[in-house]
């Protein structure tokens, strides 16, 4: 099953994204630059666990190297984005568009899950 894991962020994460949040005025277009910047450095998704492990670790190591308001604006956009996926897929959906969400909230888990 697909879903956001949340991890229990350390202290010095929780004060950093209680800072962060004063400062950051708009996380959805903060997080998908930053989302938009960092999937350029990567190999494209493909949507399934095991293909996409090598693409989650390097993820997880330019993620460590992000200023604190970066990580708090894409941490956010992740869920954001996972939550209007996840959403738009209820109803009447032909095959493609359900695979297609399938595809981008198993992508979208994936690197939410790692994120501290």
């Amino acid at each position: 099953m697909i879903c956001l894991k949340e991890k229990e962020p350390s202290r010095k994460r929780k004060v950093k994204n209680a800072l962060a949040k004063c400062l950051v005025r708009n996380f959805r277009l903060r997080g998908e630059k930053v989302w938009k910047r960092l999937n350029a450095q990567l190999p494209a998704p493909v949507g399934s666990h095991t293909t996409d492990e090598p693409r989650v670790k390097q993820f997880e190591e330019l993620v460590k190297k992000l200023s604190f308001t970066d990580h708090y604006a894409l941490k956010r956009w992740l869920k954001f984005a996972y939550n209007e996926m996840d959403n738009s897929c209820y109803g009447n959906v032909t095959g493609s568009i359900e695979r297609h969400c399938t595809k981008w909230t198993q992508i979208y888990s994936e690197h939410y899950n790692v994120m501290e």
